[in-house]
């Protein structure tokens, strides 16, 4: 049976076509989706596949093995297998597809919703450091603003007071940061120099700095920042995404995170700090090697946080998926 084409409205033509309904076998079955790639009002702009045991007094959906199959066009995107922890349940997410234009990934699993997100960089997107790096106090982005440390910008290798302005990347779809400071350096019980590093807490990202000391003392090295202010958005997970070194103060001018492998932006996480003969002589600021840089975890979707379950007839839990399409 071949039902109706349904549009989704405020979509720009989001469409989805249940092709054939077998009801009475063992399938296939097959569902088309048009306009992916196209939706304009993002929060519009997801839509969810589930599975339904439309007879759920036959067995359990947990128990069918039943397999699905995504394609774009003629090519398999990713085939699933209906778990056995899906058990007694009457409806189990197996995929989201971000329709959004422009959107850099599309497939996810599961029930996903959108996430915290990095806003594409400005070039306005910066925060003078100049003044505060001069003497001991914080160095730091405003706490209600939801921005992470993307690149440095110094004039000169002579001392902290050097750094002349920070550049952010701003999060999208965060309600709140959950903060903490963390010792660094010479200060961290942690920080050793064979490896150099110190680093936030994994899932925690780099928002500023402390130092100790002032321009005017005899020490002006990067050893002088003494802590670091470290922050998430507090819907995600405390991991990262994918993580990369990036090389620092190659030159006068900014130090910043490269995009990841994927093309996705990334943002500082930690920084090295390795002291050698190879540090010129009045240079300090040369002993700051690398940055590690890492993407938000998600790629910019979450799961949808599951809502309680209802009974449904006695027949098992019913799992609602959530907003979407």
């Amino acid at each position: 049976m071949v039902t109706d084409e349904i549009v989704a409205p405020n979509t720009n033509g989001l469409s989805v076509t249940l092709d054939r309904d077998d009801v009475n076998g063992y399938g296939p079955e097959t569902t088309t989706f048009k306009g992916i790639g196209e939706c304009m009002r993002k929060s519009n702009c997801l839509v969810k596949f589930m599975v339904d045991n439309y007879t759920p007094r036959d067995g359990d959906l947990g128990e069918s093995e039943g397999v699905i199959t995504v394609y774009k066009g003629s090519t398999v995107a990713k085939k699933y297998t209906l778990p056995v922890e899906a058990g007694k349940a009457r409806v189990w997410p197996i995929f989201t597809l971000d329709a959004s234009k422009d959107a850099r990934d599309v497939l996810f699993d599961g029930d996903q919703t959108y996430g915290p997100t990095l806003l594409p960089l400005n070039e306005l997107d910066r925060q003078n450091w100049g003044a505060s790096f001069d003497s001991e106090q914080w160095s730091k982005f405003e706490d209600n603003k939801f921005h992470l440390l993307v690149g440095l910008k110094v004039q000169s290798f002579a001392g902290l007071s050097n750094i002349q302005e920070a550049s952010w990347a701003a999060v999208d779809h965060t309600k709140k940061f959950d903060c903490h400071e963390v010792d660094w350096f010479e200060a961290s019980a942690t920080w050793s120099k064979e490896s150099g590093w110190s680093s936030c807490d994994a899932g925690y990202y780099l928002a500023g700095f402390y130092r100790t000391g002032h321009k005017w003392d005899n020490v002006h090295g990067p050893q002088q920042i003494t802590k670091a202010y470290c922050c998430k958005p507090e819907e995600l997970p405390k991991e990262w995404g994918a993580c990369h070194e990036d090389p620092l103060f190659a030159q006068p001018g900014w130090s910043s995170c490269k995009e990841s492998l994927a093309g996705r932006q990334t943002v500082m996480v930690g920084l090295q700090m390795k002291y050698g003969s190879d540090v010129p002589q009045g240079e300090p600021m040369k002993s700051l090697r690398e940055a590690k840089c890492c993407e938000l975890v998600g790629g910019g979707m979450m799961p949808t946080p599951e809502p309680e379950p209802e009974d449904e007839d006695d027949d098992g839990a019913y799992y609602d998926g959530g907003d979407g399409a």
